[in-house]
């Protein structure tokens, strides 16, 4: 099953959190919002995702690269 997330905000509600770090990468007891998102979607039985990113796209680019998200989710669906 495939699944897009839409990443491309400016963030302006959480301002000024985001004036450095794009929302999906903001930590969240720990973690960046985006790890514990795509975590979840694994367990619901996602196995593709596009992130549409735009603003600070690089950052989330070097956080979250193709390898890494694919390891996460062929990792989940071992122990699954």
């Amino acid at each position: 099953m495939q699944c897009v997330i839409l990443a491309g905000g400016l963030g302006t509600r959480m301002h000024p959190l985001t004036e450095t770090c794009p929302k999906t990468l903001l930590p969240v007891a720990g973690r960046p919002f985006a790890w514990r998102q795509l975590h979840w979607l694994a367990g619901q039985g996602i196995t593709e995702v596009v992130y549409s990113i735009g603003h600070r796209g690089d950052m989330i680019r070097r956080l979250l690269g193709p390898g890494a998200i694919a390891h996460s989710f062929h990792s989940l669906r071992r122990r699954g």
